[in-house]
């Protein structure tokens, strides 16, 4: 999810990527897919810092609500509760404070962006 200038995921508490973060903070996301057509890979590098404020978390749920709809609000959906998740810190929440991200285009123009972050 990208709100605010940053990406942010949920894992589990204890899951090794919660507990990789906890002794080492900086990391990589990425998203995409194995489709020589497209939409871009896109990978983030930065610091991620658990967010553990009610407003905060409200925020994010309330993100994810508006984003992928009946996909976390309908029973059967495919994230079902994981808002509810966030709000009540069931979840690991993260926000990726990114300081830079590359781009990969797809066919059929192949190319390479890199964006930095104050």
């Amino acid at each position: 999810m990208w709100l605010d200038g940053a990406p942010y995921f949920c894992t589990g508490r204890e899951e090794r990527k919660a507990r990789n973060l906890a002794a080492n903070p900086h990391c990589a996301l990425s998203t995409g897919d194995n489709a020589l057509e497209g939409g871009p890979d896109v990978v983030v590098e930065g610091t991620g810092v658990p967010v553990d404020d009610p407003a905060g978390l409200d925020r994010v749920a309330r993100a994810y609500e508006d984003k992928y709809g009946t996909a976390v609000t309908t029973e059967g959906g495919t994230w079902f509760g994981l808002p509810d998740a966030v709000r009540g810190g069931v979840v690991l929440t993260v926000r990726v404070a990114p300081v830079k991200a590359l781009a990969f285009g797809k066919a059929p123009v192949f190319s390479q962006t890199r964006y930095t972050f104050p």
